[in-house]
Order: C-alpha cells, then structure tokens, then sequence
C-alpha cells in the first residue's frame, strides 16, 4: 500500500494534460474624446486573447446603473457598436445620444462572444 496514494492523482494529472489553454478576451482601457456638455465618444480596445474569434461573433452593450450606483446617476442611452481596430484586432465604440450633463460617469460594458461573456465597470471624469 506504499506506492499506492499515486494512483489516485494519476486521472487529475491525465485531464491537466489533456485540457487545452485558457483563452481569455480581455476589454483594454476606455480612451473619451469628450468634454463635459458633449455627446460622448469613447472606445475600448479588445483583446482577443488568442481567441479564433471574428467580427460578426462580438456584441457589446452598456448595462444600466448597477445596485450600487449613485441613486442620483443618470443613465444616458447609448449606441454601442464593435469595429475592426486600426491594425490587428477590434474595439468596442460608445455614443452617448444626447450630451453629457454630469462631470462624473460610470460605465458598465458588456462584451459577449460565443465562448463566453465579460462585464467590466469604467469610470469618467469629464471637465
């Protein structure tokens, strides 16, 4: 019963070997072309982090305030499209329709794409 206990991790290091690489798409850093009393203009670089994946397979959207937003936060309606990056790559572009009245905005973004969903929160300060 000495040599036994290996036989037991033998099919756990059998499925590590046999799992393929982790590949995480990632949402880069929010890049505002805008001023306080203007329409925004933002865009986010993706990346695809070794993912196969193309253009017509990813659809992003801002997601209303969450449950821990500022009650008096305004939710401003948006037009959220995905385009090819100059170069390599894609990114995420957001239009506010109507002006940005508040100096501070938070973002929730959501990128979806066959293998997977992503959500992450932004922050601007606009003067």
């Amino acid at each position: 019963m000495i040599g036994l206990p290996w036989i037991r991790t033998l099919p756990w290091v059998f499925c590590l070997l046999l799992s393929g690489p982790a590949l995480a798409v990632g949402l880069g850093e929010l890049q505002a072309e805008t001023r306080l009393g203007q329409q925004l203009n933002a865009r986010i670089s993706i990346d695809p982090g070794g993912a196969n994946i193309s253009l017509n397979e990813l659809q992003a959207s801002v997601l209303p305030p969450g449950p821990d937003a500022a009650p008096e936060s305004t939710h401003y309606s948006y037009q959220v499209t995905v385009e090819e990056a100059k170069g390599d790559g894609f990114r995420v572009r957001i239009r506010s329709r109507r002006p940005i009245a508040e100096p501070y905005l938070e973002l929730r973004v959501q990128l979806r794409w066959p293998g997977g969903l992503l959500t992450r929160e932004y922050t601007l300060l606009l003067d």
